[in-house]
């Protein structure tokens, strides 16, 4: 058996971490493993990640995995939209010599899922990566086609490169006995990395030091408005391809997202994973990935530094590791029932 990631752009996103995150569990189990995008400003030493220039190479990598061993089937499992219409177009071709999924990411709309609800009669699965969207999938698509398989993380496809990695040595060396405090993610509208800035204002300097892991369209809002707080303890350390890093040097993690849609999110899943105690804000997700006691109103910063100062906030336990990805990739597969 084949397994093809179908992405679009290699942007090292969440549905990228998620694609990495898949073909470590399926080279785990036995199976030929890739990832298929178009370049974009990401780059990965992965070599089971095939970056390619353009659509025409694209359908030459998945014509030349198929067409390699006529004995072994192929799954192609679909992260976009235009991933899913690339494989339906080689289900039409081979028939059953390949066998398509379809991973939901995205908040979409009932009536977008209405609408890929039509692909269903290709589809083997449909990936279910979250509980918020149960029902909604239940309404568009047959209950035999619904897969639920939360994302998780996999240690292996974290690489430690702390040796060469000098920012993170200037925070260990400039960490102290000052408790760590970290947003890590992409920096922008929705994501509210500037809420870090805001919650820093609101601690005492001397016990805390505030990470920005990531970059985006809104880092100079946030350096901005560190600038005008005058605050000196927090450091804007830009893109990290590892962040579990900085990570395990944080004590708290602040999911400060809100009103954009977040399906579940693999920075939560990380940060728990690294010991991390993890509050954010009050959004469905959250429900059911963090302790009630670490959901707060939105940008109620005085609250939320209440708790951290009295130790009131709860530290939970990620459930969905390597060990629950394998065995539901054997399910999803088909290698068990």
């Amino acid at each position: 058996m084949k397994v093809i990631q179908l992405l679009d752009k290699f942007c090292f996103g969440g549905g990228e971490r998620v694609a990495i995150t898949y073909n470590q569990t399926i080279r785990d189990i036995g199976l030929d493993a890739s990832v298929l995008a178009l370049k974009d400003s990401r780059k990965s030493n992965d070599e089971g990640i095939h970056l390619v220039n353009n659509y025409r190479r694209y359908l030459c990598f998945i014509f030349g995995v198929i067409t390699s061993d006529k004995e072994k089937n192929s799954w192609l499992i679909c992260h976009s939209i235009r991933a899913l219409a690339i494989g339906i177009l080689f289900k039409l071709i081979f028939f059953n010599r390949v066998k398509l999924c379809f991973i939901q990411h995205l908040a979409y709309s009932s009536s977008k899922l209405k609408l890929i609800s039509f692909t269903q009669c290709f589809l083997e699965k449909v990936v279910q990566i979250t509980p918020i969207s149960e029902k909604l999938l239940a309404k568009h698509f047959s209950k035999k086609k619904i897969f639920y398989f939360n994302n998780y993380i996999h240690s292996k496809t974290y690489v430690d490169n702390v040796s060469v990695n000098t920012q993170l040595n200037d925070i260990i060396a400039e960490k102290g006995a000052r408790k760590v405090i970290s947003f890590v993610g992409a920096v922008k509208q929705g994501k509210n990395a500037v809420h870090l800035v805001e919650l820093a204002a609101h601690l005492p300097a001397g016990d805390y030091l505030f990470l920005v892991v990531g970059d985006g369209e809104e880092l100079l809002l946030a350096k901005n408005r560190a600038e005008e707080l005058s605050l000196e303890n927090i450091r804007f350390l830009g893109y990290q391809e590892q962040p579990l890093q900085f990570l395990e040097l944080s004590d708290y993690f602040f999911f400060s997202s809100y009103n954009n849609y977040e399906m579940m999110p693999m920075a939560v899943l990380e940060a728990k994973t690294k010991q991390c105690i993890v509050f954010g804000y009050d959004m469905e997700v959250n429900k059911y990935i963090l302790p009630s006691e670490n959901i707060f109103k939105l940008e109620h910063f005085d609250e939320i530094a209440k708790a951290i100062l009295s130790n009131t906030l709860i530290f939970s336990k990620n459930e969905f590791d390597a060990v629950y990805g394998e065995k539901q990739f054997k399910k999803l597969l088909g290698i068990i029932a």
